[in-house]
């Protein structure tokens, strides 16, 4: 059965209407040819049969096949072939084995690189068994330790280059912090800055897509080195200026946290300021 790449022939008008010896051929001879060179063309090393009885049913000329055979047959040459033990002489047109040879190598080519592509675009597999995207969204926790790409995803640095939230539709959320009392009262050192971000939304009951628990976790490790306490300290406070902020009726979100009014407490004189000019405002 001939081959996908096999479906179609390329012919070359050009070389067609300037041979000489194509333009000497009856009408039948001429049609004999054309159907002996697409057999040729579907075949698996662009030859056919040297019998007569079979290219006569090829070349579609039957009966008046040999009459028609000196002038077809002067464009094929006697070539030997060999399947397993078995040696057949068949017949080759050199000029359409050089296409044939071109057209073929033009095929696998790009079906190589069409593979190739694919796999690079494929989704990677988590080793859960979750698939997730190009953007390594971070995989379920499953006892509450730091892995390597819940750190990497953590650290400062640009976002992926996704919609804001690229958490699978399928993936679990994160594991509940490890620990039985009231978290904000007992939240444990040693944690990434995606799940201090996350429980910190989760208490303040905001929606978190993956581009605000990022810009939550930068905040925490801000808020660390600017007051000089670790991390779980530094979540609880944030946790606390996020619902005074909520109380005041303030719109916690990613815009809350760009502009820095969690660097202060509420009772300081940056809060103080703005409570006296809304204060104002509203008389």
């Amino acid at each position: 059965m001939a081959a996908k790449w096999q479906q179609w022939m390329p012919l070359y008008l050009n070389r067609l209407r300037g041979s000489l010896s194509v333009q000497a051929m009856s009408g039948d001879a001429f049609k004999g040819y054309i159907y002996l060179l697409m057999a040729s063309w579907e075949s698996e090393d662009c030859t056919i049969p040297s019998s007569d009885a079979e290219l006569a049913v090829l070349s579609g000329l039957m009966s008046k096949w040999k009459k028609n055979a000196p002038a077809i047959c002067a464009k094929f040459q006697a070539v030997t072939v060999t399947v397993g033990d078995t040696v057949t002489e068949r017949l080759q047109n050199t000029v359409l084995l050089e296409i044939w040879k071109d057209t073929k190598r033009i095929y696998d080519a790009r079906s190589l690189s069409g593979h190739r592509t694919n796999q690079i675009r494929s989704p990677k597999q988590a080793k859960d068994g979750d698939r997730y995207g190009d953007h390594d969204a971070i995989p379920p926790t499953r006892t509450g330790t730091v892995t390597e790409t819940e750190t990497k995803t953590g650290t400062r640095g640009t976002p992926p280059s996704a919609p804001p939230d690229l958490t699978p539709v399928n993936a679990e959320p994160l594991d509940p912090l490890p620990f039985d009392a009231e978290p904000e009262d007992n939240i444990p050192d040693g944690l990434a800055p995606m799940q201090y971000a996350h429980f910190v939304l989760t208490e303040a009951a905001i929606p978190a897509g993956y581009a605000l628990k990022v810009k939550t976790g930068d905040a925490i490790e801000m808020l660390a080195r600017l007051e000089s306490c670790g991390m779980a300290a530094a979540t609880k406070r944030l946790l606390d200026r996020m619902r005074a902020a909520q109380a005041r009726g303030d719109k916690v979100n990613g815009f809350w946290l760009e502009d820095g009014r969690w660097k202060k407490e509420s009772g300081d004189s940056a809060d103080a300021e703005r409570d006296a000019f809304l204060a104002g405002a509203k008389k």
